[in-house]
């Protein structure tokens, strides 16, 4: 399951209480409706969450002193193996070392 990131949540929560805020004002003038109120500290919840999980994403993040903060969202970097590239003796075409077969034409490497 993926999991929300705490922009999304700022976001959704400050579309909410805006437009509950202004629905409200618009509609009922001062003294509001108390199903829009619900509406907007909903907003507000969802305000909070996006700020909880951003904080605790930054705080409890265990990274080295010498490695940036980017890095731990990309994937994990594999060791670069130099790949060797042989002629398949039936179409000349270009093919990885290891593999068994030529990829263009289908051709028996070994």
């Amino acid at each position: 399951m993926v999991s929300i990131p705490g922009w999304a949540y700022i976001i959704i929560g400050v579309g909410i209480s805006w437009y509950s805020w202004f629905v409200n004002k618009a509609t009922y003038g001062s003294g509001g409706n108390p199903v829009m109120k619900v509406f907007f500290w909903l907003g507000v919840l969802f305000i909070f969450i996006g700020v909880a999980k951003i904080a605790a994403a930054r705080f409890l993040r265990k990274t080295d002193p010498g490695e940036s903060a980017l890095s731990n969202t990309l994937a994990p970097r594999q060791p670069i193996r130099q790949q060797s590239v042989v002629l398949c003796p039936y179409c000349k075409g270009k093919t990885y070392g290891h593999g068994n077969f030529c990829h263009r034409c289908g051709g028996r490497l070994r």
